[in-house]
């Protein structure tokens, strides 16, 4: 079973001891991209992005 986007944010959000605020401000970033492509499997975006050297290092840090 492939993790989506939607998923590996939840659990970003709910790992870290952060304040209500700082969880509204990551919630109000990240709910445009995930409305979009919340379904999309982690695998996918990491294919789609590995093409590109500019962002494949970030990518490393979520696929590890």
């Amino acid at each position: 079973m492939s993790i989506s986007l939607a998923i590996l944010a939840v659990q970003f959000l709910e790992h870290l001891e952060l304040s209500q605020n700082t969880i509204r401000d990551y919630e109000s970033t990240l709910m445009p991209l995930l409305q979009q492509h919340g379904r999309a499997p982690i695998k996918l975006l990491y294919s789609l992005v590995e093409r590109n050297s500019r962002l494949h290092a970030p990518i490393l840090l979520l696929h590890q």
